[in-house]
């Protein structure tokens, strides 16, 4: 099952693990390829959420070439 995310279109699944998906799409706006991580509940518990978060807050000011921009 692919997620929707209005304003994205996804068009492979590179990852799919226990609880996270990955995708690679296309913002619809200025058709930029993006990588999305999602968790795969609907309805995760808060720790699931909370270390996505950390993961962000670990990669968001990272300006490193070859690394994906958050």
């Amino acid at each position: 099952m692919t997620a929707t995310l209005s304003g994205y279109q996804f068009l492979e699944t590179l990852h799919s693990g226990s609880k996270t998906v990955i995708y690679r799409g296309r913002r619809e706006t200025d058709n930029a390829s993006v990588i999305v991580k999602t968790l795969l509940c609907e309805h995760p518990p808060l720790e699931d959420i909370a270390r996505l978060r950390h993961e962000y807050q670990i990669i968001e000011p990272l300006r490193i070439p070859g690394i994906v921009k958050a």
